[in-house]
């Protein structure tokens, strides 16, 4: 894994909710079904669901999280695949925009 880029989004029809919508690149192609079946994303209230796609290239994954409920304060979330040594850490984009 070379690479984890992205950022929690608004979801309008969910109060206060966003989701993760970003790319994993990876240094050589990879098996989208493969990545689905393995992926895990856990946030402050344990796991989280990812949809992973195929994205523009065959190194690249599109992942997409279910949607999270923003706090006032900031959280990590975790990507990790099981089995191998990669782990993706994304801290404090979930947080809230609104004054508290």
């Amino acid at each position: 894994m070379l690479s984890l880029s992205g950022d929690f989004v608004p979801v309008p029809e969910a109060t206060q909710g966003v989701k993760f919508t970003g790319t994993i690149e990876f240094a050589q192609p990879v098996d989208v079904a493969a990545i689905q079946k393995a992926i895990e994303l856990r946030g402050p209230k344990g796991n989280i669901g990812v949809t992973v796609a195929a994205a523009d290239k065959p190194e690249r994954v599109a992942v997409t999280s279910d949607v999270v409920t923003r706090t006032d304060e900031g959280a990590n979330f975790v990507f990790e695949l099981p089995g191998s040594s990669w782990r993706a850490v994304t801290s404090g984009k979930a947080r809230s925009s609104s004054p508290g």
